[in-house]
């Protein structure tokens, strides 16, 4: 496994995600076929043909696949690689001209010459044209970086090889020296030296500047580079930085995952050959529209992957291939180009029916007479049919195909709403179709009509489910769409799951925007309400959408747009509901399952799974259910609450023109309260997920009174962590955060050496981590705040973690890691080391070993133990003697340590971390705190006491 890739790290979490369209395309017939898996990280490929592919290998296997027979030979194994980091057989490429210049190129890290090196292997084709080969007895050495090897990340690994047969390597880190080789990142290979029997090894960089560039992409006037962008611990992002006659640009910039990275790429015929490329963490492909080689539109979500996506090429019939983490090559057969005026429209076939071809519609906003013209596998169906689309309303044209004087298909297309957009429904009377099998139409628009009337958005509710999807009436403003799905007895399972689309289409501009939520039915029916209101452009929104469930999950995936303003999803009550929210409540404790998706008052709440819904009264009157959540990662900020006990308090939810008292007190008895604003796009992706009221809120000042706070409030013994969070300014802005590069600020004029941009409306200042408390001083300084990140559910037990710092480092004293845990637990320490937070972070790993780790210290003053670093460097707690238990220092000065006055040894702390299942550690502390309970999965944190031991 390739560990990692530069600023956001590569990370081998395998989750199983439903394949969705988004709908500003075309929404076509999709399937995701597995050609073969077994692979060894397959994390480049490059075609050979129409038909058959080179998979390269991380452990240096180059391997031929046959997609459409999906067999697999061996091409060559490449001897001797070195794995160690993020080494090994990183990318391959083909000649353009294979036939005149049978040549592949890869680019590996040997183990000797020690260096990662671009090889020339020569192309063999073996008899029946099914299988070719080739041998590294015969590989010609053109490139070598010996420099860059010496680490254990960043190697980049782009190659292309453009029109003029020129071979270009993209290496390295803009970090290291500009005199070194791997500093100078970008190298041109002369076409006669690609091709050449002793070629000159290129000694002079074209280019600098990239971030390890992981993959190249050719095109007419120049090539991509998509490389690790930046990372800092509040702010990662991946550019694509274009190669022109003009030099080195910056095409785009796209806001990443921590852990993760922008991988493979391609241009794509059937998204109007957009640029598509993947992202490994969120396990998408992603399009952007493109005029030549630049990027004109923000990027979108095509698909979600099943894995971690590595690596994606186009074949000619409009499918996609992808290899994946998890060893696997996958197929998707996505339909044809876009429709437009005069264009064909080719969709690939396969799976049970009825498959769904939405076509989208021309870059016009009149109306239109259509002439449309049916075929199946090169065959006209029945006769051609026409009709002029002149106003809101059904239009359904029918063609039947007959084969053997049997109806074999059938297909329909209808119209909901107003605008030249066409629906087919593709049904067979086999119930499916076979692989190979297609449909296609032309369609020619004469003539013109009347624009639409109004400019209004009009609603379409899609259901989706097992590859079936049920487009429901429209809806009209503030209407309710309630859709059930019957139970047929069989087990509900992720492939047949459900998924709800709620589209927004703006007539007049031809604008659409839309939300998706995936549904996971486990029992009998679900039943979906959607209600919508708004009748101008730029006015409509989902206000409710809530599933009914019996017992189920539900997840919200509202971060796919097409126009710049955002759908917000919202859930109130009025104070009657709140009887039976807690109710409900009470079932969803017991189930925990998620039943609600939305937000409180204005800032977007969004959940995924394994939550508790509970219940809080608000000042105005108001009931709001809130959720405590476990969340998966989501391009949003999530909102929510831990087990809010009704009565004990409410939620700060939008204090605004409507709702701006001078002083809304928020008082957390038992549990503990988490809000985080929306992000613009720039930040729609970090791997934030909340940070934890504490104490009370004065929205109008935006002060804290510590006075009124509790260091961390106890909850039923399960894990409740507290953060700070400040407001800065008069009014709840739905915060925008900007580009900090860490953001710290931890009172007037103190910062920890990050930036903070403004924000529209009041702001919210996240006071955060910065690595240099700990790596820099070894302490913690005054009023430190963390903020808190990621909550899932591992074996039952919710955990929560620190945005993706280096936090468990080696050489970060675990006393540090540990006694950060007791700070604040006695008020007298308060006042030397005035720190608002105390906290617990781990990752999000869970553990998998069965050792049981205890580890014992003498300490009851934790400030003591900031002050006193670990000088002997034998892993114990202060300046010790030499011995793993360390004693504390004697202050006293009577050589007994016994009765130091900074640390005395009476009633020793005891940290245990003890196995609670495959999937789990419990943390607890002795004696009793009284202010903590820990409940976590700890995997580094285990792993970080296994070295101190």
């Amino acid at each position: 496994m390739r560990p990692s890739v530069g600023g956001c790290k590569r990370r081998g979490l395998a989750q199983l995600f439903l394949l969705l369209l988004a709908l500003w395309a075309p929404l076509h017939a999709l399937q995701d076929e597995l050609v073969l898996q077994g692979l060894n990280t397959p994390i480049a490929a490059a075609p050979i043909d129409a038909q058959r592919i080179l998979v390269a290998q991380i452990s240096g296997a180059l391997t031929l696949i046959h997609v459409e027979d999906a067999t697999q030979s061996v091409y060559v194994t490449i001897p001797d690689v070195n794995l160690h980091g993020e080494r090994g057989l990183l990318a391959v490429t083909v000649h353009p001209d294979l036939a005149n210049h049978p040549y592949v190129f890869v680019y590996v890290c040997l183990n000797e010459p020690a260096a990662c090196s671009v090889f020339r292997l020569t192309h063999h084709e073996n008899s029946g044209g099914h299988t070719s080969q080739a041998t590294w007895a015969e590989a010609l050495l053109l490139f070598q970086d010996a420099e860059g090897y010496l680490g254990p990340y960043h190697y980049g690994g782009g190659l292309a090889v453009t029109p003029d047969g020129a071979l270009y390597v993209a290496v390295g880190d803009k970090t290291y020296p500009t005199e070194t080789v791997t500093g100078k990142q970008l190298y041109r290979i002369a076409p006669e030296d690609v091709v050449g029997v002793t070629p000159a090894p290129p000694t002079t960089s074209i280019a600098t500047g990239m971030r390890n560039p992981l993959s190249m992409l050719a095109c007419d006037e120049g090539f991509l580079m998509f490389d690790v962008g930046g990372n800092d611990y509040s702010n990662s992002f991946e550019e694509i930085n274009g190669y022109f006659p003009g030099g080195l640009i910056r095409v785009a910039r796209f806001s990443c995952v921590m852990g993760g990275g922008l991988t493979g790429n391609d241009w794509y015929q059937g998204l109007g050959n957009q640029l598509i490329f993947l992202d490994y963490a969120r396990q998408t492909l992603n399009a952007v529209p493109r005029t030549g080689c630049q990027a004109v539109g923000p990027s979108t979500v095509v698909l979600h992957t099943i894995g971690s996506p590595l690596h994606v090429m186009t074949r000619p019939d409009y499918t996609l291939v992808y290899t994946t983490l998890e060893g696997q090559v996958r197929r998707v057969r996505v339909g044809g180009p876009s429709l437009a005026v005069d264009e064909l429209f080719v969709a690939p076939l396969a799976g049970p029916t009825p498959l769904i071809l939405d076509l989208g519609a021309p870059d016009t906003d009149a109306l239109t007479d259509w002439t449309i013209e049916w075929h199946l596998n090169g065959s006209r169906l029945g006769a051609v049919s026409s009709w002029t689309l002149d106003d809101v309303g059904t239009y359904m044209i029918e063609a039947v195909a007959y084969l053997g004087g049997v109806p074999e298909y059938t297909i329909q297309s209808f119209e909901v709403y107003a605008g030249p957009v066409l629906n087919l429904q593709i049904h067979s009377s086999r119930g499916r179709f076979e692989a190979g099998q297609s449909v296609s139409f032309s369609a020619t628009a004469s003539g013109s009509t009347s624009a639409p009337q109004s400019p209004q958005y009009t609603w379409r509710l899609f259901m989706h489910h097992a590859n079936h999807m049920h487009r429901l009436v429209p809806a009209t403003p503030n209407a309710t769409l309630t859709y059930a799905v019957p139970w047929d007895g069989h087990a509900w399972s992720n492939d047949t799951a459900l998924r709800v689309t709620v589209e927004a289409h703006d007539a007049a501009t031809n604008q659409r925007g839309f939300a998706q939520y995936e549904l996971q039915p486990r029992l009998a029916e679900v039943v979906i309400r959607v209600v919508v209101e708004g009748a101008q452009a730029n006015a409509g929104r989902v206000v409710a959408a809530d599933t009914m469930l019996l017992d189920g999950e539900t997840r919200a995936n509202p971060d796919t747009f097409l126009t710049a303003r955002r759908f917000e999803h919202r859930l109130t009550a009025p104070a009657s509901a709140c009887a039976a929210g807690v109710h409900l409540a009470r079932h969803i404790k017991a189930s925990g399952k998620l039943v609600w998706t939305a937000d409180a008052g204005g800032v977007n709440f969004y959940v995924t799974r394994n939550a508790d819904l509970t219940v809080t009264y608000r000042t105005d009157g108001e009931c709001h259910l809130a959720l405590g959540a476990a969340v998966e990662r989501s391009p949003l900020f999530e909102l929510g609450a831990f087990d809010l006990v009704p009565g004990d308090g409410h939620l700060i939810a939008s204090p605004g023109a409507q709702d701006n008292p001078a002083s809304v007190p928020v008082t957390w008895a038992a549990a503990t309260g988490a809000m985080l604003p929306t992000l613009d796009e720039s930040f729609a992706s970090t791997p934030w997920r909340f940070a934890v009221f504490d104490g009370a809120y004065n929205v109008r000042s935006g002060a804290l009174d510590p006075s009124v706070g509790q260091a961390v409030a106890q909850s039923d013994g399960e894990l409740t962590v507290v953060a700070l969070v400040r407001y800065h300014g008069p009014g709840w802005g739905g915060v925008v955060l900007g580009e900090p590069t860490c953001v710290g600020s931890f009172g007037p004029g103190v910062s920890t050496g990050g930036s903070t941009a403004a924000s529209p409306g009041g702001e919210l200042m996240v006071e955060t981590f910065c690595t240099n408390l700990i790596e820099q001083s070894g302490v913690v300084g005054a009023e430190a705040g963390w903020i808190l990140q990621g909550a899932r559910y591992c074996d039952g037990m919710a955990i929560m973690s620190l945005n993706e710092t280096d936090l468990w480092q080696e050489e970060m004293p675990l006393a540090l890691s540990l006694s950060q845990i007791a700070v604040g637990s006695d008020a007298s320490l308060s006042t030397h080391v005035a720190m608002d937070v105390a906290w617990v972070g781990v990752w999000d790993a869970c553990l998998s070993s069965s050792d049981l780790l205890q580890l014992s210290a003498a300490v009851t003053d934790m400030e003591q133990a900031f002050k006193q670093p670990d000088d002997d460097q034998d892993g114990g707690l202060g300046d010790g003697d030499d011995d793993r238990s360390e004693q504390p220092p004697d202050d006293d000065d009577d050589n007994d340590d016994d009765d130091g006055d900074s640390m005395p040894t009476q009633n020793p702390m005891v940290f245990t971390i003890e196995q609670t299942g495959d999937l789990g550690a419990a943390v607890s502390v002795s004696p009793p705190l009284g202010w903590i309970s820990l409940t976590a999965c700890a995997a580094l944190l285990c792993h970080s006491l296994a070295r101190f031991l």
